[in-house]
């Protein structure tokens, strides 16, 4: 029976002797960190050892920004992606960066007429994609990657036709819009021009209105007092020079001789 006793004395005493932790041994806890572009911290984890890191818990979309009206930058994935840890680490948020660059603007401002599209011939527009990568060179910066895609074709204007840019003015404001996208990638000035050469203002241009600019020029000649109205003016100095002379009541027949054999003919035809 002492034995027994002893036995259990002393098993009793070697239990009463472990630590708790010994018994029920505590689960070791890391910090995961992740960071930003800017190296800010977004949030923290903390897991167990063994416990899985929860990415999906972070909200990278928060992450995207408009740097400027031609550049947006987003996540592009993590510099490390560990599915657990044994000690506390920092995880790095990788950028990609797109980039607009207006390579050609439109060459054709001035139109001579209400009828037909806009001219976007000129325009060139491409998308530059810097993407970081988590390898790093020599000075512990991450290496990018590059791409370049012409998006000119997906582009249009608005408004698409003379007619509706033209319809209360003879001067617009153009924007050109790319494809699924509802703000402008670039804005230009138009004008029209379809009043050149009609001075006596009857809707077309002949003859008679040559005669009455080189009548009129005449006048100025040999009376240096002479005037004509703005809107004359606007209308017969087809050359757009400043000056109404005898250059323009040719242009003014030539035009009209030419569209009297060819109706594609236009001002821009005459004048280039």
């Amino acid at each position: 029976m002492k034995k027994i006793i002893a036995a259990a004395l002393s098993a009793a005493l070697t239990l009463g002797a472990a630590s708790p932790q010994s018994v029920f041994a505590a689960d070791k806890q890391y910090k995961v960190t992740f960071v930003d572009f800017d190296d800010k911290v977004i949030t923290v984890q903390t897991v167990s050892e063994g416990q899985q890191i929860d990415y999906s818990a972070v909200n990278v979309d928060a992450l995207q920004k408009h740097i400027d009206k031609y550049t947006e930058q987003a996540f592009a994935s993590w510099d490390i992606t560990p599915a657990t840890t044994d000690r506390d680490i920092t995880i790095h948020a990788l950028s990609k960066t797109a980039f607009i660059s207006i390579d050609g603007v439109p060459a054709v401002t001035s139109y001579y007429s209400r009828s037909g599209k806009i001219d976007l011939f000129g325009f060139k527009a491409a998308i530059t994609v810097t993407t970081q990568t988590p390898a790093k060179d020599a000075n512990g910066n991450y290496i990018t990657e590059s791409s370049t895609i012409d998006i000119t074709s997906s582009c249009s204007a608005s408004p698409s036709n003379l007619k509706e840019a033209f319809y209360t003015s003879d001067q617009a404001v153009i924007d050109i819009i790319p494809l699924g996208d509802d703000k402008p990638l670039y804005s230009y000035a138009i004008k029209c021009y379809d009043y050149l050469g009609d001075v006596n203002e009857n809707g077309s241009v002949d003859s008679v209105d040559a005669s009455s600019v080189l009548t009129t020029y005449a006048q100025y000649a040999t009376n240096a007092s002479g005037s004509v109205s703005p809107e004359y003016l606007k209308r017969g100095d087809v050359n757009m020079d400043g000056l109404l002379d005898a250059r323009d009541a040719s242009l003014i027949l030539s035009y009209y001789a030419l569209s009297s054999v060819d109706s594609t003919i236009d001002w821009n035809s005459i004048l280039s």
